[in-house]
């Protein structure tokens, strides 16, 4: 995932986490509805599959 689609998801999350009445330690939920938000809304790109397996079966592949 990109650094800007980070900082996306890391905003929407803060932002939801303040409209949540500022829960402690659900951190996790608040990323996982932010990312899930922004993908359904066409903001960030989920990457292909099969990179993401390429990338469990080949964990050192890409690396220089």
């Amino acid at each position: 995932m990109s650094a800007d689609n980070e900082e996306q998801i890391r905003l929407m999350a803060y932002t939801l986490w303040e409209r949540g009445n500022r829960p402690h330690g659900r951190d996790l939920d608040f990323w996982f509805e932010a990312e899930q938000q922004l993908k359904l809304s066409g903001h960030i790109q989920r990457p292909n599959a099969a990179d993401d397996l390429v990338k469990i079966a080949h964990p050192d592949k890409g690396k220089k």
